[in-house]
């Protein structure tokens, strides 16, 4: 989802952009203003407004929120996209997800090789891709691509930093390193999930490091 906008429903499985003062606006618009302060009162009510928005509906069109990831990117400005290239800037991306890559129900490898061809973009691009998988079956430890590993986790594997080069479901290249995949079962497994990648992206001073046998343990 934008931050900076709202989305309404439209009635044809679309929507409709708004922007901070409630102005109808468009996705091109939208997605140059999406990256936003947490310093300003703006930028935090942006980024909650963004979050109130989402709902659950329909397909798991994976695809489509890594496009948009491209699309906020590719929209910054001349100015951020230097910050970007010389290293100033972190360039991260979090696909968190609840189920397979569909236009329908079930598992499509058109749809995920869609998502998995532009995350490629976006790591070639200088992005660190973490993924999120919280669905049925979610487990990051198992390894990618062989028997008894579901599409999914091979799947979210690939889209992952996990592995830099992959190019479709068929395709994954070298494997890089773990870390960057990772799944949760409860609500607490997965704020700290939040809370190692948000660590790593600024630089924590904990010598902590995600990789896939990461656990998370709730003490009573």
């Amino acid at each position: 989802i934008l931050t900076g906008v709202k989305l309404t429903d439209d009635g044809t499985n679309g929507a409709e952009y708004y922007n901070y003062n409630g102005c109808k606006g468009d996705y091109n618009s939208a997605k140059g203003t999406a990256l936003q302060s947490v310093r300003t009162n703006e930028g935090k009510n942006s980024i909650a407004n963004a979050i109130n928005a989402l709902t659950a509906n329909g397909a798991t069109q994976t695809d489509h929120g890594i496009i948009m990831a491209s699309d906020i990117f590719g929209a910054q400005t001349e100015a951020r996209k230097e910050e970007y290239k010389n290293g100033d800037r972190n360039k991260s991306v979090i696909v968190f997800t609840d189920g397979s890559p569909t236009s329908g129900s079930a598992f499509e490898p058109n749809v995920a090789n869609d998502a998995i061809t532009k995350a490629k973009e976006l790591k070639n691009g200088g992005a660190t891709v973490y993924t999120i998988g919280i669905f049925d079956g979610a487990n990051a430890t198992l390894e990618a691509g062989v028997d008894g590993t579901s599409d999914e986790n091979t799947f979210m594997h690939y889209v992952s930093s996990n592995f830099p080069n992959a190019s479709s479901m068929t395709s994954s290249g070298t494997k890089a390193k773990d870390g960057y995949y990772l799944s949760a079962t409860n609500s607490s497994e997965l704020s700290q999930i939040f809370q190692s990648i948000s660590q790593n992206i600024h630089g924590s001073t904990t010598s902590v490091q995600l990789d896939e046998t990461t656990q998370n343990i709730d003490k009573m």
